[in-house]
C-alpha cells in the first residue's frame, strides 16, 4: 500500500453576544496591559463601581482620579491634582489591563482620555472597569495569601466563583470557598500552571454532568489549539463501552484578579470511583472489590509491574494493612494473569478475563489520536468487584492528533497498533492487533462508529469560531506560538496563529479518520502483512536515488556557506562535534548532541540561492547507531533572517533514514524563490546525530 504524507497548513471570528451579558469589548481582542479598551455599554457590570482607594489630600480644591478595581486597570497622568482658581485638570487615561476593559468614569464620561475638569470643592472622579468578558464563562479564583500557588502537593484556602455562563442560573455570582493547589507532571515546570480545586462539598460548577468535590483546571500548554483533551473527551463519549469519561469545557480564568487565559475546567479521574459505579463495599475485608488502576511511568507508588510497566492503585485499600497487601497482590495477580492470557491470543481464555468491548474501543479511540502518552501514562484500567479487567476511562490527550513527535505526528500509518517504541509503545494494543480475531473485532466496530466520528472535525471548528476572541487573548498573555513547549514537531511550531493551530487539528483529524477507514477494509490489514513489512523502503530508495540525481545534475551550494554565521542552539556532546561539521561537506566529522527536543541551526550563504532541495547524510557510525538518526526535520528559508518559510518537513525519520554510515538521503523543495538565510530543525528523543546537510541548487 503506497504511503503518503500530506499536510495541510491552513493560515485562515465569529464574536457573538450573550442575550443576557452583553460584550465588553470593541473588537480589540487580547487588549495588553496599558491598552485602551473601551467597553460597550452592556447589562452587568461585575466588578464594584465605588473607588478602591482615595488618595489623602489637605486644604484646597483637588481633582482625584481613582479606580474602581486596581486588578483591573490604573490611571495614566496625575491622580491627584490641584485645582487653583482658573486652573483646570492636566490629561489623564483610563488603561484596562489584559483580560479588562473601561467601561465609563463615574460621571457618566465615556472616553477613557479626560481633561479640563474644573470644580468647585474636591471631587473624586472613578474609572470604572469591568471584566472584559467574550462568550466564554469565566472562572474567578483568589487565595487566601493573595499569591500565586506555589506547590502541587501542599493546598491553600482560597474561593471560586463563575460568572459569564451562557445560561445566568449557572453563575456562582457569591463566592464559595474551596483548596487549591498545583498539578501535573511536566506540565508543572511551565509559567502558565494547571490546578487542582478541592471543594467541601460536592459541586457541578457549569453544570457539567459530574458531581465532584475535586475538579481540575488544565493549562494545555503544550497543545496551541487548547482543543485537543477537550475533543479527546468528546470523542470518548462517543464509545458506549468506555463506561466514563470526564466532563469538560473551556473557562477563561482569573487568578487573584490577575487574567491567566484559557483553561478547560474538568473531572479528574481519581480514587473517586461515582462515575465508573465500581462496588467497593467490601473494600475493608474483600480482595475482589472494586479497583482503578494507572499504568504511568511517574508513578508516585508502584503497587505491582505488569508488562514492564508500572502500575498504581488509584482506588481506596482497606485500612487494615494486612488486607491491604492482600489487595494489591490479587489485583496485580490478575492483571498479570489477563496479560499472560493475551500474549498466549486465545479469544476464548482472553475473555474471560478481559472485558474485550473496552479493549477495543480503547484501542480504536487511542488509534485514531495518535496519543503520544498511551504507553507512557495516565493511562487507566478498572475491575468491578467479581467483574473482568476493564480498559479506560482514558485521559491526557495534548501530545495527540498530530501534536508530537515519535512518529505520531502524521495521520497515515498504524500507532497503537504497532511496537514502534518500547518506553512508548502499550503492549495490551499492538499485541492485541497480532491476533486475526481481534482485528475483526476492530473492523466491525469501526463500522458501527464511522458515522458518529466523521463528525468530530465539525465540533473542533465550530468550537474555535464561538471562542476565538478568547482563546486569541490567551495568547496575548502567553506568546508561545513557534516555541517547543514539549514534543511539538516543526510542522506545529510553523503554525503562527489559533486559527492556524485548529483548522489544522480539524483537518488532521479528518484525514486521520479517512486514512484508518481505508486501512481497516484493506488486505493489507487483513492479512496482517503491515506487522513486518518494511514499510518505508520505497521512500527511503527513493531519497537515495535523489541524492544520486543531485550530485551529478545539481549544484552543490556548501561552498556559498558563510561559516561564520553557523549557529546551533545547543553544543555538539563535544567540541570536535559541533554543528560546524554539519556544513563542512566532510562525512567523516558530524554534528552529535544529546536532546530531547527541537534543535536549530542557523546559517547563511554569501549570496541568495534557489534550491531545487537539500540532503542529510547520516553519521559514520550510524550502522552501530541507528538510533541517533532524527525523528523529524525540517528546512526553512528567509530573506531576511526573520520571517521564515517552511521549505520541507520530514517526519518519520527513525524509519525512512536506513541504519547505514555515511549514507545521503535527498529531498526535493516546491519553492522557486530566493534565500539566503536559512534554518535547519531537527529532533530525536535521545541522542541524535547527522554528518552532513547538503544545499543544491539547479545547475
Amino acid at each position: 500500500m503506497k504511503r503518503y504524507f500530506r499536510v495541510a497548513l491552513i493560515m485562515v471570528v465569529a464574536l457573538l453576544s450573550l442575550c443576557l451579558l452583553a460584550a465588553c469589548s470593541n473588537g480589540n481582542n487580547g487588549d495588553t496591559d496599558g491598552t485602551i479598551n473601551v467597553g460597550k455599554e452592556h447589562d452587568r457590570q461585575w466588578l464594584p463601581e465605588s473607588p478602591e482607594k482615595v488618595p489623602e489630600v489637605g486644604e484646597g480644591v483637588y481633582a482625584l482620579y481613582a479606580v474602581n478595581s486596581s486588578n483591573a486597570g490604573y490611571i495614566s497622568g496625575k491622580s491627584k491634582q490641584l485645582l487653583g482658581e482658573g486652573v483646570v485638570s492636566e490629561e489623564v487615561t483610563a488603561l484596562a489591563r489584559l483580560g479588562y476593559c473601561f467601561v465609563r468614569w463615574s460621571d457618566g464620561v465615556t472616553e477613557p482620555t479626560r481633561s479640563g475638569d474644573s470644580f468647585s470643592e474636591t471631587t473624586v472622579v472613578t474609572a470604572i472597569f469591568d471584566y472584559d468578558y467574550y462568550d466564554m464563562p469565566i472562572v474567578l479564583l483568589t487565595t487566601e495569601t493573595n499569591k500565586d500557588v506555589e506547590s502541587k502537593t501542599e493546598y491553600i484556602g482560597g474561593t471560586f466563583s463563575v460568572i459569564n455562563a451562557e445560561d445566568e442560573a449557572l453563575n456562582i455570582v457569591t463566592p464559595i470557598s474551596n483548596q487549591i493547589r498545583g498539578r501535573g507532571n511536566n506540565t508543572w515546570t511551565y509559567e502558565k500552571k494547571s490546578y487542582k480545586l478541592k471543594f467541601p462539598e460536592k459541586i457541578s460548577p457549569l453544570s457539567l454532568g459530574g458531581v465532584e468535590t475535586t475538579w481540575v483546571l488544565l493549562a494545555n500548554v503544550c497543545d496551541q489549539s487548547l482543543l485537543r483533551n477537550d475533543t479527546a473527551l468528546e470523542l470518548m463519549d462517543r464509545f458506549d463501552y468506555l463506561r466514563y469519561s470526564p466532563n469538560a469545557t473551556s473557562v477563561e480564568v482569573y487568578l487573584n484578579g490577575e487574567y491567566r487565559g484559557v483553561y478547560l475546567l474538568a473531572e479528574e479521574i481519581t480514587e473517586d470511583k461515582a462515575h465508573l459505579d465500581l462496588d467497593d463495599s467490601g473494600v475493608e475485608t474483600d480482595v475482589d472489590t472494586g479497583y482503578l488502576l494507572e499504568m504511568s511511568y511517574y508513578a508516585e507508588t508502584v503497587d505491582f509491574v505488569v508488562t514492564g510497566k508500572n502500575f498504581e492503585i488509584k482506588s481506596d485499600l482497606s485500612a487494615d494493612q494486612s488486607v491491604a497487601s492482600q489487595q494489591r497482590a490479587y489485583i496485580g495477580s490478575y492483571v498479570q494473569r489477563a496479560w499472560e492470557a493475551l500474549q498466549r491470543g486465545d479469544e476464548k481464555e482472553i475473555g474471560t478475563l478481559i472485558d474485550l468491548n473496552t479493549l477495543v474501543d480503547a484501542y480504536i479511540a487511542e488509534e485514531i489520536t495518535k496519543n503520544l502518552d498511551m504507553g507512557w501514562d495516565s493511562f487507566y484500567l478498572h475491575k468491578d468487584a467479581g467483574g473482568k479487567l476493564c480498559f479506560g476511562p482514558l485521559w491526557d490527550f495534548d501530545l495527540s492528533f498530530g501534536n508530537g513527535d515519535e512518529t505520531c505526528q502524521y495521520y497515515t500509518e498504524l500507532y497503537c497498533g504497532r511496537n514502534y517504541l518500547q518506553h512508548l509503545s502499550n503492549p495490551w494494543f499492538y499485541t492485541a492487533m497480532q491476533y486475526d480475531w481481534f482485528r475483526n473485532r476492530v473492523t466491525a466496530r469501526w463500522d458501527e462508529m464511522y458515522g458518529e466520528l466523521t463528525t468530530l472535525s465539525a465540533g473542533v471548528r465550530e468550537t474555535g469560531e464561538k471562542y476565538a476572541a478568547s482563546f486569541d487573548r490567551n495568547f496575548e498573555k502567553w506568546p508561545i506560538f513557534g516555541q517547543c513547549m514539549n514534543r511539538e514537531t516543526e510542522l506545529i511550531m510553523s503554525l503562527s496563529s489559533h486559527t492556524a493551530h485548529y483548522s489544522y487539528l480539524a483537518e488532521w483529524i479528518e484525514d486521520r479518520i479517512g486514512w484508518l477507514n481505508d486501512f481497516y477494509h484493506s488486505d493489507e490489514y487483513n492479512n496482517g502483512a503491515w506487522r513486518y513489512e518494511d514499510q518505508f523502503k520505497e521512500e527511503r530508495l527513493a531519497a537515495e536515488d535523489l541524492a544520486w540525481e543531485y550530485q551529478r545534475n545539481a549544484e552543490n551550494l556548501t561552498s556559498l556557506i558563510d561559516t561564520k554565521s553557523i549557529h546551533a542552539t545547543l553544543d555538539g556532546v563535544s567540541p570536535k562535534e559541533g554543528a560546524e561539521n554539519l556544513l563542512d561537506g566532510d562525512t567523516a566529522t558530524k554534528y552529535c548532541l544529546q536532546h530531547t527536543h527541537t534543535v536549530h541551526v542557523t546559517f547563511r550563504t554569501t549570496e541568495p540561492v534557489t534550491l531545487v532541495g537539500f540532503s542529510v547524510t547520516t553519521g559514520e557510525d550510524t550502522d552501530r547507531y541507528p538510533e541517533r538518526n532524527p525523528q523529524t526535520f525540517a528546512l526553512y528559508g528567509s530573506t531576511d533572517g526573520v520571517e521564515w518559510e517552511v521549505l520541507r518537513v520530514v517526519g518519520y525519520g527513525h524509519d525512512l533514514l536506513g541504519a547505514e554510515s555515511a549514507t545521503e538521503y535527498a529531498f526535493a523543495i516546491e519553492s522557486t524563490g530566493q534565500y539566503r538565510y536559512f534554518r535547519f530543525g531537527f529532533n530525536n528523543n535521545e541522542m541524535m546525530q547527522l554528518s552532513e546537510l547538503t544545499l543544491y541548487g539547479a545547475e
